[in-house]
C-alpha cells in the first residue's frame, strides 16, 4: 500500500536536527497502530490492530470482544405510488402525493449486536514491525514497544525464533500464510461451494436489476416498506473477557456459516513448532501458504498454493525419501504441495520443494 505523505520543506531551510524530526514525525505518520495483548489461558497472544492507516492486512482475523443489546423500533408502512392528483382520498380529505407512506403498524424489540476487532498472530506483526508499517504498544498503557521487546515476548506466545525466520523470509517475498490446523483444507471446501452460491444469489439480484426478471415477481403498486431505528441501547457485556478466541456461544448463525468457522479456525489456530528432518509427519506441518495476489479474499481464499514444514537446518538424522513421502501422502495435505523450510543457526533460511 502506497501512502503519499506531505512533501517536507526544503533542506536548505532545516538545520540537521530539524530534517530528522521531520522525516522521523512523517514516517510515524503513516504507521499502522496495534497493541500486544500477553498471552493467558484462553489464549496465546496476539496484537490487537487499533489504527490501520487505510491498509488492508490478509494475514488478519476478526474475533468478537463485547455485545450490545439495542432497542429497535420497526415502523412498518405502506407505500403509494399513485400519480399527483390521481390518488384516492384518505380520511383527512387530501389527495395522495407520489410515494407517500401509511404507517401500518409498529413494534419495539431488542437485537443483540456483536462488536468485532482486528487481530493479527504475533509473527505477522513482527514482521510489519521490522518493516516500519507497525508501531506496537503494550496492552492497558502507551508505551511503544521496541524490536527487542517484541523478539523477547515470541517465547511467551510459543513461537520460536527459527519459525518467525522462516515466516519471514516466505512473507518478504510476498507469499501469504495462515497458520496450519487439521480442519483447514475441509473448511476451505465448505467456503468455496458457500461461495458459488453466494455469487448465483448476487447473479440473480444482478439479473433483476438489470430487467431480466418474470413479469410475475414484479414488485405491486402498493408495497410494503419495513423501516428499523436504533431507539437506544440498553447494556453492553463484554465476552471477550471469558472467551476471547471463541465463537460467540449466543451467535446462534455462527455455526450455519462457512466463512465464520473459517475466522475462528484461524484464530485458534496453535502456534507453529519447529519439527526434526528426520521425522517429519502430519502434525510438523506449520503453514498454509497462498501465492501473491492482490485479490486475495480473507473470508473465501481458496485451497492453499503449498503447505510449510519448519525444521532446523542441523539435525542427528536428516530428512529422508521415506519421510517426506509419509508427509506428502498424509490425508491432511489433500494432495497439496509440499515445502520444508530449514533454518541455520546463523538464520539462514533455505527452503526446500
Amino acid at each position: 500500500v502506497k501512502c503519499q505523505a506531505p512533501p517536507p520543506p526544503p533542506l536548505s531551510s532545516m538545520t540537521d536536527h530539524q530534517s530528522c524530526s521531520t522525516t522521523t514525525a512523517a514516517a510515524a505518520s503513516t504507521k499502522s497502530r496495534g497493541v500486544f495483548v500477553s498471552p493467558s489461558s484462553a489464549h496465546d497472544g496476539y496484537v490487537r490492530l487499533v489504527s490501520c492507516k487505510g491498509r488492508s492486512f490478509p494475514t488478519a482475523f476478526t474475533r468478537p470482544t463485547s455485545c450490545v443489546i439495542e432497542n429497535i423500533v420497526r415502523v412498518k408502512k405502506r407505500r403509494r405510488t399513485e400519480l399527483c392528483g390521481g390518488g384516492d382520498r384518505i380520511d383527512s380529505g387530501e389527495l395522495t402525493t407520489p410515494d407517500v407512506t401509511d404507517v401500518v403498524s409498529s413494534e419495539t424489540f431488542q437485537r443483540r449486536r456483536t462488536i468485532t476487532e482486528e487481530r493479527l498472530h504475533l509473527e505477522e506483526a513482527l514482521f510489519l514491525h521490522m518493516r516500519g508499517l507497525l508501531k506496537i504498544e503494550r496492552n492497558h498503557s502507551e508505551q511503544v514497544m521496541t524490536t527487542k521487546d517484541l523478539f523477547a515476548v515470541l517465547k511467551d506466545c510459543r513461537v520460536p525464533i527459527p519459525v518467525y525466520l522462516a515466516y519471514a523470509h516466505l512473507r518478504a517475498q510476498g507469499y501469504i500464510l495462515t497458520r496450519y490446523t487439521k480442519a483447514r483444507v475441509e473448511l476451505l471446501c465448505d467456503v468455496m461451494k458457500y461461495g458459488s452460491e453466494d455469487s448465483e444469489r448476487t447473479a440473480d439480484k444482478v439479473r433483476e436489476r438489470q430487467g431480466e426478471v418474470d413479469i410475475e415477481k414484479l414488485p405491486r403498486k402498493d408495497d410494503f416498506v419495513i423501516e428499523e431505528t436504533v431507539a437506544s441501547i440498553t447494556g453492553q457485556n463484554h465476552v471477550a473477557v471469558l472467551q476471547p478466541a471463541q465463537e460467540d456461544p449466543n451467535d446462534t448463525g455462527a455455526m450455519d456459516n462457512p466463512c465464520k468457522r473459517l475466522t475462528a479456525d484461524i484464530a485458534r489456530a496453535p502456534p507453529p513448532r519447529v519439527s526434526n528432518l528426520g521425522a517429519l509427519d502430519a502434525s510438523s506441518l506449520s503453514y498454509y501458504a497462498y501465492s501473491p495476489n492482490a485479490l486475495f479474499r480473507r473470508t473465501n481464499p481458496g485451497m492453499p498454493d503449498f503447505a510449510v514444514a519448519i525444521a532446523q537446518f542441523h539435525s542427528d538424522v536428516g530428512p529422508t525419501f521415506d519421510s517426506l513421502k509419509r508427509l506428502v501422502d498424509t490425508s491432511t495435505l489433500d494432495g497439496l504441495p509440499l515445502r520444508v523450510v530449514a533454518v541455520a543457526d546463523s538464520g539462514v533460511v533455505v527452503v526446500l520443494g
